[in-house]
Order: structure tokens, then C-alpha cells, then sequence
């Protein structure tokens, strides 16, 4: 089992001003996807 540690990610929070939404959404759209394809080889 993999654990993942993500107390850190502060989503949502903006940085000197500026939000970083598409940041988050970035990383997160390339979690899911390393976690799909970790769960298809896992099978």
C-alpha cells in the first residue's frame, strides 16, 4: 500500500495575491491520473 501525505496542499489558498487555481487543478488532474494508472497495474 502507498500512502499519500497531503496535509501540505493548502488548495484553495492564494499565493502573494493571486489565486492558484489552475495549479491546483493541474496537479490534482495528474494525481488522478498517476492513481488510475497505479490501480490498473495493481489489478
Amino acid at each position: 500500500m502507498t500512502r499519500l501525505h497531503a496535509v501540505d496542499w493548502h488548495l484553495g489558498r492564494t499565493l502573494d495575491g493571486r489565486k492558484r487555481n489552475r495549479e491546483f487543478e493541474g496537479f490534482l488532474s495528474g494525481l488522478m491520473e498517476t492513481i488510475d494508472s497505479e490501480s490498473k497495474g495493481a489489478s
